[in-house]
């Protein structure tokens, strides 16, 4: 079986990133052939403004589940618990999210079926990603550092990382969609836009911090082979931003801000990615994680 030789945080990321894919999907929604993501979720149809959230949010799912799936199979056991440690952190996240929003039932905000499920998944996934953490988890050297030309697979994932980070504030302290798009009325008035933003952030975060547990303790491959699936990823990002739904509510100046800022983390994907091709870079070794994966 393919899963014999894995650690129980291996398979665990298996799961993980199933589950995040099927949800993925599922926030994509009518992009896919599938229900609106506003009326799944919320029981109302998403606005206009709302539906590129929920875009966001799959996409980001998405992203999630790849990670997930990339650290299980291509990496070892160290880089395996800290992606569990990401993930715990991102399902307490949407813990709270789930108490704010609340069951229709209830008077809340989500579809009284989704949010039963949807809790519950996360509930199970934050305990069983906590009972992974009695694993033996390494300390390791601090990665935020300056950037180097004589480590550009460090550098150009640190790139990605501080771009993402400054979006993930801006998410959280700043009213982004209110910024970033044209909202009729005025973005507060769309129902259910901020409600499902609050699930793209928790997506976007674990995206983010997910770049930090590869930098800790992937090896030079590893991290390379990481750098092109984000590569393409990030090309997706950049696909949806050219989606007709989607440049019909960007504010033009912004939408043009949003895309460079997406093509400099597409190129320091690629720096990383193909750093062994680049001056300064010798050709990675075979990975010491895999050979020791358990």
């Amino acid at each position: 079986m393919v899963l014999d030789n894995k650690s129980f945080a291996q398979k665990t990321l298996v799961v993980y990133g199933l589950c995040f894919i099927f949800y993925g999907a599922s926030f994509m929604g009518e992009t896919l052939g599938l229900e609106d993501a506003g009326s799944k979720f919320q029981g109302q149809k998403s606005g206009a403004v709302g539906w590129s959230a929920a875009q966001w949010g799959g996409i980001g799912a998405i992203v999630c589940g790849l990670d997930c799936l990339f650290v299980a199979f291509r990496t070892g056991e160290q880089t395996a618990l800290r992606t569990i440690l990401v993930n715990v952190f991102a399902c307490f996240m949407r813990v709270g999210v789930f108490v704010a929003q609340g069951s229709k039932d209830w008077g809340g905000e989500l579809v009284h079926k989704e949010f039963l499920q949807g809790g519950f998944i996360t509930t199970v996934f934050t305990i069983v990603g906590l009972y992974n953490l009695n694993g033996n988890m390494k300390a390791v050297k601090n990665v935020i550092k300056v950037p180097s030309m004589s480590d550009l697979t460090h550098a150009g994932l640190l790139v990605q990382f501080t771009l993402f980070f400054f979006y993930i504030m801006m998410f959280i302290w700043t009213d982004f969609p209110g910024a970033n798009y044209q909202c009729q009325g005025g973005c507060r008035k769309e129902a259910g836009l901020y409600g499902m933003m609050a699930w793209t952030v928790t997506m976007w975060t674990q995206v983010t911090l997910q770049i930090l547990a590869i930098m800790q303790t992937a090896s030079n491959a590893e991290k390379m082979e990481f750098a092109k699936m984000r590569a393409l990823t990030v090309l997706v990002q950049i696909w949806q931003m050219h989606t007709p739904r989607e440049k019909a509510v960007a504010i033009p100046a912004k939408e043009t801000e949003n895309k460079a800022a997406m093509a400099v983390a597409f190129l320091s994907c690629v720096v990383a990615g193909f750093s062994d091709k680049l001056k300064g870079n010798a050709k990675p070794a075979k990975s010491a994680t895999r050979a020791k994966r358990k």
